[in-house]
């Protein structure tokens, strides 16, 4: 690992090999006017891609307090007109995802990692489950505790105690591409699963056909707050090097027309003159998406191409 006084430059996260190819540069989507691009790399060995070199430890929160990055709408004193779109398709997205659970293990216990303001377990709660969190964000922390008084714990995952609880069903929601090391955070978190237990993981898949599509624009680069962009067989791969084994894979339909949307906005936001057209861009948007959904069908990739994607893990010996 080689290190300045704010960036470092690691080998592969995953398998730890050194040789890697330049993949993308990408800018910081809350700072386009800053000129600074983050760069993409990709392993020989494995093919994970991750940003690198990358902020240090102690200089990453910088990035998550730009004023324009809310990602827990219920403790924003303002909302914006997009933020009332997210909120109803997070409600319709929580119900989704509950359903989706229920048909692959019985209701029981349930850890949500960065489970943020909470509405996640507390839909959860109020359908029978017993819930806890894990978040390091205060205001997220106390809005969760307060409101839906939810069982939460304000911790680095890393350095989670959760004692020898067990725990039904563990699950990330587009938070493993935040942290440092996903492998060791997977195999810490393998020992909290029942042995039959499911692990739910969500993120971003950038060989998607909309990530292919806006290139540098797309989205969910999140540079510099995204470490790592997952595929299919490199998440199998940390699965298996985690003591886990990959069971299956699902498209997230919403997360396509998110991405695809916001897109367009960071485009428009750094070449001015597209403001002229957004409403033709919107519907552009909405175009990619469907047709992102469609090449994500079994027909043509069995999800793996989807904008965003949801991994199935099981402790490895179980059913």
């Amino acid at each position: 690992m080689k290190l300045n006084n704010q960036f470092e430059t690691v080998a592969c996260p995953v398998c730890a090999h050194s040789e890697l190819t330049p993949y993308l540069q990408v800018p910081d989507r809350f700072d386009l006017e800053g000129g600074h691009r983050f760069n993409i790399v990709r392993c020989t060995r494995c093919k994970h891609a991750f940003l690198n070199p990358r902020p240090g430890r102690n200089k990453i929160s910088k990035y998550y307090q730009h004023e324009a990055y809310q990602p827990f709408l219920s403790t924003q004193e303002k909302k914006r007109g997009l933020d009332y779109v997210y909120d109803l398709s997070r409600r319709f997205s929580i119900e989704w995802k509950r359903k989706m659970i229920e048909q692959m293990v019985s209701v029981g216990k349930i850890l949500d990692v960065g489970c943020g303001t909470g509405e996640f377990l507390h839909h959860m709660q109020t359908h029978g489950w017993e819930v806890a969190g894990i978040e390091t964000d205060s205001k997220a922390v106390e809005f969760a505790r307060n409101h839906y008084h939810l069982r939460v714990f304000h911790s680095e995952i890393e350095q989670i105690d959760l004692k020898e609880e067990l725990f039904q069903v563990i699950t990330f929601w587009h938070v493993l591409e935040h942290v440092y090391e996903p492998v060791e955070i997977l195999k810490k978190l393998r020992e909290h699963l029942q042995q039959d237990g499911l692990m739910v993981i969500a993120a971003p898949n950038y060989t998607s056909l909309d990530a292919t599509f806006y290139g540098s624009y797309w989205v969910a680069w999140d540079a510099p707050r995204h470490l790592h962009h997952f595929t299919p067989p490199v998440m199998e791969t940390i699965a298996r090097l985690a003591g886990l084994s990959l069971v299956g894979i699902k498209p997230m339909i919403l997360d396509a027309f998110y991405n695809c949307l916001m897109s367009e906005l960071l485009k428009i936001h750094h070449k001015r003159y597209l403001k002229f057209v957004v409403p033709l861009l919107a519907m552009r948007a909405v175009c990619i998406a469907m047709i992102s959904l469609a090449y994500a069908t079994r027909l043509f990739s069995g999800s793996k191409k989807a904008s965003a994607i949801i991994y199935f893990l099981k402790r490895k010996g179980s059913s």
